[in-house]
């Protein structure tokens, strides 16, 4: 086993905490694959796997190949080899080490076959001239700014200040526009800013350049996600834009992006049925809170896996996590700093998820006072949400007053007229369903109907 004073091994760390594994769990995961493959004597220990993350040692080949087949990733991605290895790239302008491999990955979100430098500046110029961009004396005066952040990507200018401002800048303003744009036309240039941000991250920049290009760019691909899976229902796409997010979090080091992402990620396998990976994703997204992580994103990891737990019918643990994102409430204080991408969460819709976990336990009486407190605190811009504790509260009155149930749903329906949401929708459709089974025809008739009248929106 090499030794030396090589730097710490980020990468490895990273894949460790993904998964949310300690040291411990890190050597008896590689432990069960070399025995897997016949290799008994594994002469591993805990302090082995420590010394390989801070550098004090390296794996030994044999380690190696154990360690890129536990992972799924190559050698290189983790870390493992030195420089004079490195070299042999037969690519080496790729960028070693390069964490995101998405050429063509954003053409398949768009539906298209390719992105040239006029669908990027459609995209992009969808903003408008809103935004204010760093002045700077430059050799392109009379040139627009995302025109030369598009040149720099196709050229492979090293990165400068003002083009990582000017991405990031873009990324802030896709950010605000969540809120108030319909989610089809935010959507595509969403996806082509990621897809810049893609070929940008290819460059050579100072550290601190590489650091915030790569958090702009982990936030461009969590929104795409964000938009992909839950306003417009595009699971696949979510999960291509999640996994480059989560590449990108792993570039520029930063854990409480890496928590969101990875939280974000667990929506997705919750639904798809996949119970035990939803949960790995959240013991890894609490992996990475454990690191200097703001308390209200601690608070909403909990609300997370409160949802998915219940979305898989696993009511005990939905309500145990309730407990503990309540327990953390009381950690948190108004003056405390969150990562301004951290805009989609607050005290307030706590009581929305523990809402819909009461509604999956079978108690609607329960969920009433949670959702209504909800409703009253939710802003005016939070439409998106507004719509789902509204469909929510529809559905805690099914059974008892079919007719209030009704009520809660046209006004659900009146506030998807001004904010869709694709989650918004399925939820009135359940609601909808349900009805049909426990009220009469002549009570659910005028729901019937505005939901014919919206359902051409509906498929947008």
């Amino acid at each position: 086993m090499g030794t030396g004073s090589r730097p710490p091994n980020r990468l490895l760390a990273w894949e460790r905490l993904q998964r949310g594994w300690s040291h411990e769990e890190l050597r008896a995961q590689l432990v069960r694959v070399m025995v897997e493959d016949g290799d008994y004597d594994t002469g591993l220990t805990r302090n082995t796997v420590r010394r390989w993350e801070s550098g004090e040692r390296t794996p030994e080949p044999r380690y190696r190949k154990y360690l890129v087949r536990l992972f799924g990733r190559s050698a290189d991605r983790l870390g493992l080899l030195d420089a004079d290895e490195l070299s042999l790239c037969p690519a080496p302008t790729q960028a070693q080490g390069r964490e995101l491999e998405s050429l063509g990955l954003f053409a398949t979100m768009l539906g298209d076959k390719s992105l040239d430098r006029e669908t990027f500046l459609q995209g992009l110029l969808a903003l408008g001239t809103a935004l204010t961009f760093p002045s700077r004396p430059s050799d392109n005066e009379g040139m627009e700014p995302v025109g030369m952040l598009v040149d720099a990507a196709v050229a492979g200018t090293p990165l400068s200040a003002r083009t990582v401002d000017a991405y990031a800048a873009i990324t802030a303003g896709h950010r605000h526009l969540y809120w108030e744009s319909a989610p089809s036309d935010l959507y595509r240039p969403v996806a082509a800013h990621l897809e810049l941000g893609s070929r940008l991250m290819a460059a050579s920049g100072t550290d601190t350049q590489v650091t915030r290009l790569s958090q702009a760019v982990a936030e461009s691909a969590m929104l795409a996600g964000r938009l992909a899976f839950f306003d417009l229902r595009r699971p696949q796409h979510a999960e291509l834009a999640f996994q480059t997010a989560l590449d990108a979090t792993m570039r520029a080091g930063d854990h409480p992006l890496a928590a969101a992402v990875l939280a974000h990620m667990s929506f997705v396998s919750a639904e798809s049925g996949d119970a035990a990976r939803s949960r790995d994703l959240i013991e890894g997204a609490h992996a990475h809170a454990a690191r200097r992580t703001p308390p209200l994103l601690r608070v909403w990891l909990g609300a997370v896996a409160t949802e998915t737990a219940g979305t898989v019918h696993d009511p005990t643990r939905s309500q145990k996590a309730l407990g503990h994102a309540s327990d953390l409430l009381g950690a948190v204080s108004p003056g405390d700093d969150a990562p301004a991408w951290f805009d989609f969460f607050d005290t307030g819709r706590l009581d929305g998820f523990a809402g819909q976990t009461h509604l999956m336990s079978g108690h609607p009486e329960r969920a009433r006072p949670s959702l209504e407190r909800s409703l009253t605190r939710l802003a005016t811009h939070e439409g998106k949400q507004r719509v789902v504790v509204l469909a929510d509260l529809a559905r805690s009155y099914v059974q008892d007053d079919p007719e209030a149930a009704c009520l809660f749903a046209e006004r659900a329906l009146d506030q998807l007229g001004s904010s869709w949401y694709a989650t918004g929708w399925e939820r009135i459709r359940s609601v909808h369903r349900e009805l049909t089974t426990h009220a009469p025809a002549c009570v659910v008739l005028n729901l019937e109907s505005r939901l014919r009248e919206a359902y051409p929106t509906g498929r947008s």
